[in-house]
């Protein structure tokens, strides 16, 4: 018997975010096999974005003391394979040594990619451009 999970998500573009026409909206599904896939309600598309299984992370980064604009990083990962499609955000949770309302203050661009056995690259700047200096925690998905 298969359970089938299902997630209602609804985008907007300015004014009130609670009112949004069905036809704007998508679904992500999630089967027993861990298959993630994303239905488009707006052009009617299915879009599978993971593999048979899907894993979670979190990394905690260092820029250094030295304030830079940019930096890549190597995160490990012994699940993670050639093929792995990987996803990543910033953790609404303190680094150690940092406040968490510290986090708050960055907004970050995060790009991963480069998959190889057992890591992948990460690439990090701020959004608006500004400098960025010591720790932050990212969460990352992937697929095997």
């Amino acid at each position: 018997m298969s359970t089938k999970k299902t997630f209602v998500f609804s985008r907007t573009k300015g004014g009130d975010p609670y009112v949004v026409p069905p036809v704007d909206m998508f679904h992500i599904n999630i089967d027993n096999n861990g298959q993630l896939e994303v239905i488009d309600h707006k052009s009617n598309v299915i879009n599978q974005f993971f593999g048979s299984k899907t894993f979670t992370g979190q990394a905690e980064i260092n820029f250094g003391e030295l304030p830079v604009y940019s930096k890549e990083f190597t995160i490990e990962n012994s699940d993670i394979t050639i093929d792995s499609k990987i996803t990543a955000s910033l953790a609404y949770e303190a680094p150690s040594g940092k406040d968490l309302d510290e986090v708050t203050m960055d907004d970050l661009n995060i790009i991963c990619g480069v998959a190889a056995l057992g890591s992948f690259k990460m690439f990090v700047k701020a959004v608006d451009g500004s400098y960025l200096h010591d720790k932050f925690k990212i969460n990352y998905s992937f697929s095997v």
